[in-house]
């Protein structure tokens, strides 16, 4: 008996993702391979995170500067 090859959901995500990632790029998508694509999401990722840690920090420390005991 032969067995089927099939994905899972979370694999057909990865993809699916991937995908769309792609897709947000653009042509520019075209010039790399799959894995510096997903490197590059990554990357990307990271440096949203950062960027929003430091923006909500920024929030953080301005408030605090209003309220006065």
């Amino acid at each position: 008996m032969k067995k089927k090859n099939t994905m899972t959901r979370k694999e057909l995500t990865a993809i699916e993702e991937l995908q769309q990632f792609k897709e947000f790029l653009g042509p520019i998508a075209d010039r790399y391979t799959p894995a510096e694509i997903r490197q590059l999401r990554d990357e990307m990722r990271i440096m949203a995170d950062i960027l929003l840690d430091f923006y909500l920090l920024k929030r953080k420390e301005k408030k605090q500067k209003h309220i006065r005991f």
